[in-house]
């Protein structure tokens, strides 16, 4: 089953959910950003910007 997070995402290629299940990063193709996701509530936090076509998001949860 695939469930709705957020809405409005530009074209969001690539998303890493931390292992508790709580964040996930985003990496928006169309517009070049990387944002933070409460998978809770839905909020978003723009994280960085101007990437060129950014295709995926690895993050290290380990060490942050």
């Amino acid at each position: 089953m695939i469930s709705d997070i957020v809405n409005g995402l530009g074209a969001g290629v690539g998303v890493d959910v931390s292992p508790d299940g709580t964040t996930a990063y985003v990496v928006e193709w169309s517009n070049g950003e990387l944002s933070r996701v409460d998978i809770d509530s839905g909020l978003t936090e723009t994280v960085l910007t101007g990437l060129s076509f950014p295709q995926d998001v690895i993050a290290h949860w380990e060490t942050g």
